[in-house]
């Protein structure tokens, strides 16, 4: 096959991969602000169970069909498992009870927390790196980042940080940030939907089982159920599976470093549908964010040396 086709597909298979990047950052700015209202009738136990189920009842008749990209080992599973666990248990469920313990904008800003997490473990442990030109982007993000958060009132800030819903989520931002990068390994053995399907099943029944036991399971009529399941399959799912392919597609370092554009669209939704304020100083942090996201984007930034499920 002649070199420019060849070259022309890896370029299309990347530009894919930046186009369901920022797709998932909208995904993730709705996250907050929609799942709020409901969190303030519902268990979150329960709450978290429906959604992180709901990616199976989408994916299940995909994955029946789809073909294995390699074989995997039993190990390769078992690793799997642990990465449903950490991120598609105990994560969201963190997370949403963060959720309901703080606003929506700081939600969706203290989320960032994943893009750091990640980035250092890909570093430290699964063969990504990050040039000159990637680290002066990650820097850019970095200052656009606690902008937006801080307000630059770092007083206020410092005591807001500390509360136990924004620690939450900065808990779950580690799990995630822990799963990415097994995801991302995973990705290269395993098909996407099946990868989707088994995480779904493992994380949803369990956290049903869970539920069941310690009483957590209660729902305020049909309709508040039909908003919850409703919210999993246009918006979680949609953000579940547009992750894992853009993982697949860039790498852990390079997927979350782009998603901090969910800042953006979060604070916008929060505006709109919650009426939280936004802040002039928050406005033109965003365009740091969008600038270090370019940066980010530019060939050799970030270098993906890649390694063997087996390793892990």
């Amino acid at each position: 096959m002649p070199e420019n086709i060849i070259t022309g597909k890896a370029e299309r298979f990347i530009v894919i991969g930046y186009l369901t990047a920022f797709t998932v950052g909208i995904l993730n700015g709705l996250i907050p602000t929609v799942s709020k209202p409901l969190l303030n009738s519902v268990n979150p136990l329960f709450f978290t169970a429906i959604v992180t189920l709901t990616p199976a009842l989408l994916f299940t008749p995909v994955s029946l069909r789809a073909k294995e990209n390699t074989k995997i080992k039993r190990r390769g599973y078992l690793v799997l498992l642990a990465s449903a666990v950490i991120g598609n248990l105990i994560g969201p469920y963190v997370y949403f009870v963060g959720v309901k313990e703080t606003t929506a904008s700081n939600a969706v800003l203290l989320a960032n927390g994943e893009m750091v997490f990640t980035v250092l473990i890909a570093s430290m442990f699964f063969g990504e790196r990050l040039s000159r030109k990637g680290v002066l982007a990650l820097g850019i993000l970095g200052v656009g980042l606690i902008t937006v958060v801080t307000d630059l009132q770092f007083s206020i800030t410092a005591a807001n940080f500390a509360q136990p819903g924004n620690l939450l989520i900065i808990l779950a931002t580690l799990f995630w940030g822990i799963d990415n990068n097994v995801t991302s390994a995973i990705t290269q053995k395993l098909n996407v939907a099946r990868i989707i399907q088994f995480k779904a099943l493992i994380s949803g029944a369990s956290l049903l089982l869970i539920g069941y036991f310690v009483h957590a399971i209660s729902i305020n009529g049909t309709d508040q159920l039909i908003e919850i399941i409703l919210f999993g399959l246009l918006i979680f799912s949609g953000t579940v599976f547009l992750s894992v392919e853009t993982l697949r597609r860039l790498g852990a370092i390079t997927t979350t470093i782009v998603f901090p554009i969910s800042s953006v669209f979060g604070l916008i939704f929060a505006f709109i549908l919650l009426n939280e304020n936004i802040s002039l100083i928050q406005i033109a942090s965003v365009i740091l964010i969008f600038f270090g996201i370019y940066l980010i984007t530019r060939k050799g930034s970030v270098t993906r040396l890649g390694i063997n499920l087996e390793q892990i």
